[in-house]
């Protein structure tokens, strides 16, 4: 793919005040006029390749590793390109990590290149048996049926025993995955063998996350408890801080009171770690029609429960209805206007 300066003032024209504001930095910091376009027009496409990003700016070879070496290093832009309003966030993120890990184990692009098989450093696991309580309006499993093992003619329960979940544990690690995140398929902690499930990874040596709704996280199993305590990231899924939205988007009755108890959960394991000590907790939160109004008070309510960190994202799947244009300005004019607000906007950038 090529660029050219039009497109990158296409991209940083002034339709985002962000972005706009981006380019007024970047051009009062005295580099070269070459590498300045460089970097620009970088970070309008990340994807363009070195060579083709050259000749599109009529920069040289070194003057584009200049470029590159700018857009790393300068603190406006590092603070820019991680945060919610740079378009491209995710794909550098990615490639941001990804030559970390190839730095860090220089084997693995070699056998990339020589086409030998790699396992991801980081693996999702469903340990969940296909059940959950929820029907969260913008899980693919909510819906019970179609979307689910039943579908393939699969039941919920047995799919694989805890003898098949500590060997496939064994063969990510010694495959090169140092990181599982436990999720999705329904409810993790539904799944009786989950303490054992989490004590055989971390006994591999894997890091551990588990993203969970927190509904079924009862206190009376002694084994689960000890075994979040041990964990690298404990995520709750909470999509509303009022009571009515969530029960509307998880399907819950009322009289569940099921944000309440999720909240005792979360309280529970912030006061059961020692002070400074793993495991981080959270709060992921899936921005939809039923909730967009809401990120400030989300934001709060996170703030007030003493979270680590708030994930906000979208409705990856698009399993919910589409944000209108008027709600999309509304969304957009929480995160610009509380963008000010140094606690606020620290909690809500403070999910890796």
């Amino acid at each position: 793919m090529s660029m050219s300066p039009i497109d990158a003032e296409a991209f940083f024209g002034p339709f985002s005040p962000e972005l706009h504001k981006l380019r007024r930095q970047i051009t009062t910091k005295g580099v070269a006029r070459p590498v300045e376009r460089a970097a620009l027009t970088h970070l309008a496409a990340p994807m363009t390749p070195a060579a083709q990003l050259g000749g599109a700016v009529d920069a040289t070879s070194a003057q584009v590793r200049a470029a590159y070496h700018f857009v790393r290093n300068d603190p406006a832009v590092r603070r820019f390109v991680s945060s919610l309003f740079y378009p491209h966030r995710l794909r550098t993120a990615f490639a941001a990590r990804t030559v970390s890990e190839w730095l860090e184990d220089p084997t693995r692009p070699k056998r990339l290149l020589a086409g030998e098989p790699v396992l991801s450093t980081t693996v999702e696991l469903h340990p969940s048996r296909g059940t959950c309580s929820y029907r969260c309006a913008m899980c693919l499993w909510s819906d019970k049926d179609k979307l689910t093992y039943v579908t393939n003619n699969m039941k919920a329960d047995g799919l694989l025993t805890l003898d098949d979940w500590r060997r496939l544990l064994d063969e990510l690690w010694t495959g090169g995955t140092r990181t599982v995140v436990v999720s999705g398929g329904g409810e993790a902690l539904l799944n009786p063998d989950l303490p054992a499930i989490l004590c055989h990874a971390r006994g591999s040596g894997l890091r551990v996350h588990l993203y969970t709704t927190g509904f079924n996280l009862s206190p009376d199993s002694a084994d689960l408890w000890q075994e979040l305590l041990r964990l690298a990231k404990v995520r709750f899924s909470i999509h509303s801080p009022h009571p009515d939205t969530y029960d509307a988007i998880t399907g819950l009755p009322a009289h569940l009171r099921a944000l309440e108890r999720v909240n005792g959960h979360i309280a529970g394991l912030l006061n059961a770690r020692s002070s400074g000590t793993l495991p981080r907790v959270g709060i992921g939160f899936v921005t939809q029609p039923l909730n967009h109004t809401q990120v400030v008070a989300m934001v709060d309510y996170a703030a007030g429960l003493g979270v680590d960190f708030l994930d906000l994202r979208k409705d990856e799947v698009d399993v919910t209805d589409g944000l209108t244009l008027v709600q999309m300005d509304t969304l957009r004019r929480q995160l610009r206007g509380s963008a000010g607000d140094g606690d606020r906007w620290r909690l809500r950038r403070a999910a890796p």
